[in-house]
Formats: C-alpha cells, structure tokens, sequence
C-alpha cells in the first residue's frame, strides 16, 4: 500500500504552494540498525549507484562517468580493475558523485565489487561499512 504505518506526508512551505512529499521509512528497515548514520547511508547509496552504473543498471549519462584504470591508461596493472579517479582542480571538484562514488567504491573489497546482484551488493556493502566505520 502506498500509505502505511511506515510513511507520513511532509509538507514544505515557503514562496511556492505547498508540496505534498511522501517519505516512506519502511525502505530503510531492511538495513542493519546500527547503520543509522546519515553518513553511513549516504555512503551506501553513493556506492550502490556506482556499482548500478558499473553492471549497466542505471541511466547512460551516469554509466559514462565511470571506466575502469585499464581502459583510461591500457596498462595491465594489478588496480585495472578499480575505476579511474577524473582530475580535479579544485576541492568542489572532489564532492561531485563522478569523484566520491569512484573513490568510495574502490575503497570497497574485490568481492562486494564482483558481486551482480543489487540487493546482495547492498547487504554486503552495508556489513562492511558496519565492520570498518569511519
């Protein structure tokens, strides 16, 4: 149902008429407790998007901010497998998601990075930040 005992109706107001904004908590009951941490969860969703994008699962214009080392230098390192960082020049550069999600997921193991499921991904990646939080 889209009105449960998880969810509420926010209304903003402001300058323009108010806006009716559903927030439905029952979707962050299927992560752990103790990874209640805004930081944390924000951490969560910027990787499980990285990785949508790697195994072609989001929009095309976010699939093409990322490539691999090998494809960017055509060397066969032992990191070809970890995304490219893109240069940035200054420091506002570095929180846009083309650069935070590339440096947060390949902070992640090789084995949460070669897993295809999304929901599976989504758990171990939520265990390993419980495990290594910073």
């Amino acid at each position: 149902p889209l009105f449960s005992a998880g969810s509420f109706i926010a209304l903003t107001y402001g300058v323009i008429p108010p806006i009716k904004i559903l927030v439905n908590f029952n979707l962050f009951r299927t992560l752990p407790a103790e990874l209640s941490c805004v930081r944390q969860k924000l951490r969560l969703n910027t990787v499980t998007m990285v990785h949508k994008c790697r195994i072609n699962q989001a929009p095309p214009y976010l699939c093409n901010l990322f490539h691999d080392r090998f494809s960017v230098s055509g060397r066969s390192t032992r990191y070809k497998s970890q995304l490219n960082l893109p240069r940035c020049r200054l420091s506002t550069g570095q929180r846009s998601f083309a650069f935070r999600g590339a440096k947060e997921y390949n902070l992640l193991p090789e084995y949460i990075r070669a897993t295809n499921n999304i929901l599976s991904f989504k758990r171990k990646a939520a265990a390993h930040f419980l495990k290594n939080i910073s």
